[in-house]
């Protein structure tokens, strides 16, 4: 297996700008984040940017650098500092995963598009849930569909392991 086999070439350069994007508003904030300020945001956009800076607050410099070190966990520039050789031992290993696997997506995600998730699911033989609407975070944007899809997995589940009887 080579890199090209889990990003196809056509999206390389997509991902890559996505990701670049991503970081640069990750940039925006990460000076208030590490000062423990607002970054000028109000409504529900500053409540979800209290809920995810909770874990930093207080935090030492030190603190912050699984943060600064995320963007380098994705092999596309570097195989070894992005562990691609783990990771793809474990994206052949999920391949394999005799229980089930269910995909939740975001349908509108500029990164992972819909076909990409569904490429996936079908490798995993997964089931496929897609939100039309929902971007990369779609646990922020449609949390109660993601849950109420959740809860109904795992009934189904849960049922299906039931002894008859």
């Amino acid at each position: 297996m080579k890199a090209d086999d889990f990003i196809e070439p056509a999206l390389t350069w997509a991902f890559c700008s996505c990701l670049m994007r991503s970081s640069q508003g990750l940039i925006q904030f990460f000076p208030a984040l590490t000062e423990g300020k607002n970054p000028g945001l109000s409504g529900e956009a500053l409540e979800m940017y209290q809920g995810f800076s909770a874990p930093y607050r207080g935090l030492e410099d030190a603190g912050f650098n699984g943060f600064r070190r995320f963007p380098l966990s994705i092999p596309m520039a570097s195989d070894i500092n992005g562990n691609g050789t783990r990771q793809t031992h474990d994206y052949l290993a999920l391949q394999n995963w005799s229980k089930p696997v269910h995909f939740i997506w975001g349908c509108a995600d500029g990164v992972f598009t819909e076909a990409w998730g569904r490429t996936w699911a079908n490798r995993m033989n997964a089931t496929f849930h897609g939100i039309e609407r929902a971007g990369h975070f779609l646990q922020n944007s449609h949390g109660f569909e993601v849950s109420e899809h959740m809860l109904s997995r795992i009934a189904e589940e849960r049922h299906r392991c039931e002894p008859s009887g």
